[in-house]
């Protein structure tokens, strides 16, 4: 009997001792999970929440175009892009005076088609997100507009932590055809980890507070 008894009392004891080891890996192992899957979600929640600010505050963006021929940017006015533009640039902050967003659209004189490279800025200046949208005309698909769209979700290490492409109809709904189909521009993106470098490869001349 007594042998019995602690050869039980052993083996609970064993047992408690092993849940005692697992439990802090496997709980650990799941925050882990948790963590990443809430950084993503926020991630894009604060994308959609930059996004919605910049529809609210158009009159804040800061437009800027480069001239053929010239180094330096112009600051304009929307819309009021002069001929020989070559590049468009736009930068929004927020309320307390960061850089938010910036946007670097090459110019298409005929107007045949639109390119739109946006690097989003977390509190820190780092880059969380790059989007590059272009479209073309094509009477192919419905509403005679083509759009590939790809996106990508960074780390504080500058990691991509989820990346999205997609090919879109003029009403967003995905055509199911190769991209090599339509007449997409060969422009080669650059992604830049934080606004300091970004705003130096675009030669804006900027403070960020």
């Amino acid at each position: 009997m007594f042998s019995t008894a602690f050869f039980y009392l052993y083996k609970m004891r064993a047992l408690n001792l092993l849940l005692l080891i697992l439990t802090p890996t496997i709980l650990f192992g799941q925050e882990a999970k948790m963590h990443e899957d809430t950084s993503l979600a926020s991630l894009k929640q604060r994308k959609a929440k930059y996004e919605s600010y910049e529809y609210n505050h158009r009159k804040n963006i800061v437009f800027l175009v480069k001239i053929s021929g010239k180094k330096g940017l112009l600051k304009v006015k929307e819309g009021d892009w002069p001929d020989d533009t070559e590049f468009i640039y736009s930068l929004l902050k927020d309320e307390a005076g960061k850089i938010i967003l910036i946007t670097q659209s090459p110019y298409s004189q005929s107007g045949d088609w639109y390119i739109e490279c946006k690097h989003y800025f977390n509190s820190k200046g780092k880059t969380f997100a790059f989007s590059k949208k272009e479209t073309v005309f094509d009477d192919r698909v419905k509403g005679e507009v083509a759009m590939e769209t790809f996106l990508r979700f960074y780390n504080d290490r500058f990691d991509v932590i989820e990346k999205d492409y997609r090919l879109t109809d003029g009403d967003d709904k995905l055509i199911k055809r190769n991209k090599n189909d339509f007449d997409f521009r060969d422009f080669k993106e650059q992604v830049y980890s934080n606004v300091s470098d970004c705003l130096k490869a675009y030669n804006i001349k900027v403070v960020n507070k």
